[in-house]
């Protein structure tokens, strides 16, 4: 598994929650580009920690 991919997925968790209660629909761009650049971030972090389950499920298998 990669390292402490869970700990990074909440650090940005609360820090997109912070981002938007912050600007909520106020925001400016460059608010907003910051908001979508820490979801693409976080769900990249997702999709790598599910990749790396699965890899761990298929070499129990």
């Amino acid at each position: 598994m990669p390292a402490r991919v869970p700990e990074k997925i909440a650090f940005l968790d609360g820090e997109l929650s912070g981002l938007k209660s912050r600007i909520g629909g106020q925001g400016n761009a460059v608010q907003w580009e910051k908001l979508r650049n820490l979801q693409e971030i976080r769900d990249d972090y997702a999709a790598s920690l599910e990749r790396a389950k699965q890899r761990a499920a298929e070499d129990e298998a």
